[in-house]
């Protein structure tokens, strides 16, 4: 009788053992958990003012195709950069949309909005048009090399005579903003400014080519 007490005894304490050690690691987990950072999802948005329309519009209608992106940069991971010849991803930090895919609404809407043309409308509306305007992201990416940084873009452009399928011009613009803090947020609003300032000089490059 008293054997058996004392294994129950025994049994006993190594069951309370194991559920404390159970509860520990759920403690533990919790804690991490808490201390998780949170993801935060960015929009990428025009950081400059449209201009003015002008009074007269232009007779040309413009094809905008959808802007192809250099692969690393397809994706909705904010990158940056903290040496020469290297890129990583910001783990918490996320476009909401693909930039390809935000850049090309924004880019339509600035043509729209600068009144050179008589119409725009994307390549795959099936609208017919004097002109097409390919672009390409070739980078897009937060420079930490140096506290607080900067945000660097880069697009390149093609204008194309539809009739003729002769390559007309083509333009690489290049910009660089300070980003306003050494992390992802501050990236954030160096690559709205820098993109704003693209898309202004673009469309100008682009009225100015077909006038």
């Amino acid at each position: 009788m008293k054997g058996r007490l004392e294994h129950r005894g025994r049994l006993g304490r190594v069951l309370v053992g194991r559920a404390a050690l159970v509860l520990l690691v759920l403690a533990m987990a919790a804690c991490t958990t808490m201390r998780e950072q949170p993801v935060v999802y960015y929009v990428l948005r025009d950081g400059a003012a449209p201009p003015a329309p002008p009074v007269r519009l232009g007779r040309s209608t413009l094809l905008v195709a959808p802007m192809e992106v250099e692969r690393f940069y397809d994706t909705t991971a904010i990158a940056f950069s903290r040496a020469p010849g290297t890129r990583g991803y910001y783990r918490y930090a996320y476009w909401t949309d693909r930039p390809g895919q935000t850049l090309t609404r924004l880019l339509l809407a600035r043509l729209e909005t600068a009144g050179a043309f008589s119409g725009v409308a994307m390549t795959t509306s099936g609208v017919d048009g004097d002109f097409i305007l390919n672009t390409t992201l070739a980078e897009l990416y937060h420079d930490a090399a140096t506290a607080p940084g900067m945000a660097r873009v880069r697009v390149t452009a093609e204008l194309v005579d539809r009739r003729t399928q002769r390559l007309v011009a083509r333009k690489t613009f290049d910009h660089a903003a300070p980003a306003a803090s050494y992390d992802a947020a501050g990236a954030v609003a160096g690559f709205r400014q820098a993109m704003g300032a693209i898309l202004e000089a673009l469309t100008l490059w682009v009225a100015d080519t077909v006038r």
